[in-house]
């Protein structure tokens, strides 16, 4: 089910961007209007089954890949941050030096491919879709609308509008279902998170140890 932590996310954005659309005159009271817009939306879209499926899969996944182009791999790249900080086994594919399909190359069951994919759709990331696929690899989709190619790859679909006047995308409505996303897998397994994070401190205590031993005279 949906957090109420949350909901109190979206309620409290939601109250944010309203208060400033109050206050803001004109385009800005527009844009205000328009990110209100896109939570909301990806909010009624949000299907309950579906998020705790993906959760599950998150917490259970061997290996956790996001990727996304163009303005799509910010998000993407917060998803791996979250990650990073709460001890997932993930990896963020950059794909300005090389291609998806390569990024997977050692990828297998077990694993997850998280894309995140928004107008104008990237045409080379539906061939890594693919590879993954053949690898046995489960992939899940961030995107607007069901005409996204990459959709017929994908076992879960999330929906979230990213409409905007100023940029390509808006990130406001994919960066709230990524942190929807990692707030339901905490929930799933947050003794392990807890084990994790508790092990990062003596790591980082052990390393400030050897820095201050190191420069004693």
């Amino acid at each position: 089910r949906l957090l109420k932590a949350d909901r109190r996310y979206a309620v409290g954005l939601l109250h944010d961007l309203f208060s400033w659309g109050l206050t803001a005159a004109g385009k800005d009271g527009e844009l205000a209007g328009l990110e209100m817009d896109n939570i909301q939306q990806c909010l009624d879209r949000l299907d309950e089954d579906m998020l705790s499926a993906m959760a599950e899969k998150m917490v259970s996944a061997r290996r956790v890949y996001t990727a996304g182009w163009s303005m799509a791999a910010f998000a993407a790249e917060i998803m791996s941050c979250r990650m990073s900080i709460l001890g997932f086994p993930f990896e963020y594919l950059s794909l300005e030096r090389r291609g998806l399909a390569e990024g997977l190359m050692y990828a297998r069951p077990g694993d997850l491919l998280i894309l995140f994919d928004f107008p104008d759709y990237a045409p080379g990331l539906a061939g890594g879709a693919a590879f993954a696929r053949a690898q046995g690899v489960e992939v899940a989709l961030v995107t607007d609308y069901v005409t996204c190619p990459l959709v017929k790859y994908a076992d879960l679909v999330f929906y979230c509008h990213a409409q905007t006047d100023l940029f390509k995308n808006s990130l406001t409505a994919p960066v709230f279902l990524v942190n929807v996303l990692m707030s339901q897998a905490i929930y799933r397994d947050n003794e392990k998170m807890l084990r994790y994070l508790k092990r990062r401190e003596e790591v980082q205590r052990f390393g400030e140890a050897e820095y201050k031993r190191r420069d004693e005279p």
